[in-house]
């Protein structure tokens, strides 16, 4: 797995999932900033995320607020969907020391442009090394701002995953997002990560020191195997997605020409947001599971939640529109065949 992210060996933190790799980073660089600086008077660490984040990293934030461990700038999204390399740029303070900005959104897919953002956060630091401020700075404070990714989304349906090659520094996985067992993830990094973050479950000195606890190896083996499969075969894993997805939205439009589209590219084929105007959320999840087709109304983690996604509400939806959207998702083993089904029984769904 190391390998196939770029970055060394001593740097892959296994956990039980992509929420606790969330939490390990944001908490962890929060608690380490702390740690460090027990015996000075600075500035309460400062965070930078988006406002279309997973909700692992969102109420995270909202807890270290609470709790008045952190200050956190929550970046907009233009109607589109997408984070503003600009927007990130102005929100850097001396005081930062994260930005975390998922790859693909869970919600309507689009790939966020890390790169850019990537660069912004490099010149920053670059400056930070400059004759004129690194005398404002310990040596320990260049390390920051840190700049993770939640890349969950992303292993199993674009090409570019190592870290240095993105722009970023650190990265959290999920097992079961690329067929692997469930109850599995991992924070990865392409720096001696134990140097930006302390530990949240504290025991042992398993994972390095990160992550106490009797590491569940069988899990782990069948993660590092499902990513190493799903590597080998990711061209035909998008182009297969991409027929897919094309055979989809084709038929939704031509059985209803009211449905719009909230998915907008650069996007991954896997993910897709339709609203249907004039049904409520509640009828549509209904009408789709009497019909055996499974649909969410936005990630997996929110699926009981009837509420209107945060994700939709940040790119200008009003209410009554993100009430009328559902997510289509699919993978490998989602046929042709099954979304032939889908489009036969659309009539009968949205009469």
């Amino acid at each position: 797995m190391a390998k196939l992210l770029g970055v060394d060996f001593l740097d892959v933190i296994f956990v039980a999932s992509a929420t606790e790799a969330n939490n390990l980073m944001l908490q962890g660089a929060v608690k380490q900033y702390h740690r460090l600086n027990k015996d000075q008077k600075t500035e309460l660490p400062h965070i930078i995320t988006s406002v279309i984040e997973h909700e692992s990293v969102l109420a995270v934030c909202r807890d270290l607020e609470e709790q008045q461990l952190a200050r956190v700038s929550y970046i907009p999204v233009d109607h589109n969907g997408f984070v503003g390399a600009a927007a990130i740029s102005r929100a850097l303070r001396p005081e930062t020391i994260l930005v975390s900005v998922m790859y693909v959104n869970n919600v309507t897919g689009a790939v966020q442009p890390l790169s850019e953002i990537g660069a912004i956060i490099k010149s920053f630091k670059k400056d930070k090394l400059s004759p004129k401020h690194y005398s404002q700075y310990l040596p320990r404070e260049l390390l920051y701002p840190i700049f993770h990714t939640d890349a969950a989304q992303a292993i199993h349906s674009l090409e570019l995953i190592e870290l240095a090659k993105i722009g970023v520094e650190t990265m959290t996985i999920s097992s079961h997002k690329i067929y692997g067992p469930k109850g599995g993830g991992a924070l990865a990094a392409n720096f001696p990560i134990s140097l930006g973050l302390a530990p949240c479950l504290i025991g042992g000195l398993q994972e390095f020191g990160l992550r106490a606890g009797t590491p569940d190896l069988p899990n782990i083996v069948g993660f590092a195997r499902a990513m190493s499969l799903v590597r080998q075969e990711i061209k035909q894993e998008i182009k297969h997605a991409k027929a897919i997805r094309q055979q989809l939205l084709q038929g939704i439009i031509k059985a209803y020409p009211r449905a719009v589209v909230n998915s907008h590219p650069p996007y991954i084929d896997g993910v897709c947001n339709i609203s249907f105007p004039g049904f409520g959320l509640e009828e549509l999840l209904y009408r789709f599971d009497q019909r055996c087709i499974a649909v969410a109304a936005g990630s997996a983690c929110s699926a009981k939640a009837l509420n209107p996604s945060h994700v939709l509400r940040a790119i200008g939806l009003t209410d009554s529109v993100a009430l009328s959207s559902v997510r289509f998702s699919f993978g490998r083993y989602t046929s042709k065949q099954e979304v032939s089904y889908c489009l036969e029984q659309l009539p009968y769904i949205l009469s």
